[in-house]
């Protein structure tokens, strides 16, 4: 995969290269239109944060309703999920200092050191905790982990039932 810096990802939205793959997440085309200036000003952030001459890559992470079941997961319950057309988005780049840093709209930056994934108590509830226990299993699993660099915005909204969690 050839290396996306800020500037290319931007020329790509704005020259709508990349509707086809947008599309699958946003269904319509009226929908991918709206997004442009979401993930433009999502790049531009990115960009501000940590520089122009990184390998960038965006993602989508849907939020979700339970039509049936919800919380009887919990208890080793099923659930019938949908996911919907209301997403977290990120745009991230690897760096090499084993730390993550996480900028999301609205909130301060989180830093999680990647070298100490122990329980800390003072992060339950927040988002560094998070960060440390997926980053925790990945290792735990085999897989290797390092540092990365993100911003994020969402438009699942926070306390409406549709899961911002998942996304």
């Amino acid at each position: 995969m050839k290396m996306a810096t800020p500037e290319t990802l931007k020329k790509e939205i704005l020259s709508a290269s990349l509707d086809e793959r947008l599309k699958k997440a946003y269904v319509t085309e009226g929908n991918v239109k709206e997004q442009y200036d979401r993930y433009i000003n999502l790049i531009n952030e990115f960009e501000a944060l940590f520089g122009k001459d990184r390998d960038v890559r965006l993602f989508s992470a849907p939020g979700r309703t339970e039509v049936g079941g919800n919380h009887t997961d919990h208890n080793h319950g099923r659930v019938l999920a949908a996911g919907i057309n209301l997403d977290a988005i990120a745009a991230a780049s690897k760096n090499d200092e084993n730390i993550v840093r996480v900028k999301s709209e609205g909130y301060s930056m989180d830093v999680v050191d990647a070298a100490d994934l122990s329980v800390n108590h003072n992060e339950m509830g927040h988002s560094p905790a998070l960060v440390r226990g997926v980053l925790a299993g990945f290792k735990k699993y085999g897989y290797k982990i390092g540092g990365f660099d993100a911003t994020t915005a969402s438009r699942v909204i926070a306390g409406s039932g549709l899961s911002s969690s998942a996304a």
